[in-house]
């Protein structure tokens, strides 16, 4: 599976030309790496919660996203996992994640889960409060979102065997991005599967990230990594290598879930 992340600038509140750079960066994307899977960032369509009108710029009922990355996906014959738009679903608005397949079709949808309240985003967004996995080219695969990446029992669960890749979008800060590559390697290595890490590059915004997409192989491994800027990083992730690794180190029979519940 051949894995692309593009860390992209995006202009906050303005969807319509990050539509606009979406659409150019997945078709340069796919000419130059021919991938089986893009990613993106995080609220790539409001940016990080810019507060004032953000709901009239959010997508409904992720109807936008759903036109643009399904067919996009479709023309291009690619799976795409769509980081996260700011999305208003019956009143409320929600920080999701849409997937889509080769033939464009919409496989998954989670709410981001737990939002970060030091910056006052779940003053902004609801919480979702359900999350699973799906099948891109039947690979097992889960997804969440930035501030979850801070929460094992979440990333635990979802990561639970059949699982092989786990999806994380994000607009991580900078002035925390060694924590950020050390918790998507520790969640890569504590369960024994691929993380695809995709954070973003927005231009002339203090404290937000500069780079730091990863793409992380089960034992740890650092197969690909973005620096400061616009740019994407791409890897070729050989499945077989969970198996290899779970099997080695058996985490997932050793361990004793009935005494945590």
């Amino acid at each position: 599976m051949r894995v692309v992340c593009i860390q992209m600038d995006h202009l906050s509140l303005d969807p319509e030309k990050n539509a606009n750079i979406v659409s150019e960066q997945i078709a340069r994307t796919v000419a130059a790496e021919k991938p089986d899977v893009i990613t993106l960032p995080e609220l790539w369509n409001t940016g990080y919660f810019p507060g004032e009108d953000l709901d009239s710029s959010s997508d409904v009922n992720g109807e936008r996203t759903k036109q643009l990355l399904g067919g996009l996906a479709k023309e291009h014959s690619v799976n795409i996992v769509g980081g996260s738009v700011s999305d208003r679903r019956d009143g409320a608005l929600y920080n999701t994640t849409y997937v889509f397949d080769r033939e464009g079709a919409c496989v998954f949808r989670y709410d981001k889960i737990h939002l970060l309240s030091r910056s006052g985003e779940n003053r902004l967004y609801c919480p979702g409060n359900t999350f699973g996995s799906f099948l891109l080219d039947g690979v097992c695969c889960t997804a969440v979102i930035c501030y979850d990446l801070r929460f094992p029992e979440l990333c635990r669960k979802v990561a639970e065997p059949p699982t092989e890749v786990m999806f994380v979008s994000s607009q991580w800060p900078q002035s925390r991005a060694e924590q950020f590559t050390v918790l998507v390697k520790a969640r890569a290595i504590e369960n024994g599967i691929f993380v695809v890490a995709n954070t973003s590059a927005p231009p002339g915004r203090e404290g937000q990230n500069s780079g730091g997409s990863a793409i992380v192989a089960p034992r740890g491994d650092m197969l690909a990594f973005a620096y400061s800027g616009k740019e994407f990083i791409s890897a070729d992730l050989d499945i077989s290598d969970v198996e290899k690794e779970q099997r080695r180190r058996p985490i997932w029979t050793d361990r004793r879930p009935e005494l945590f519940r």
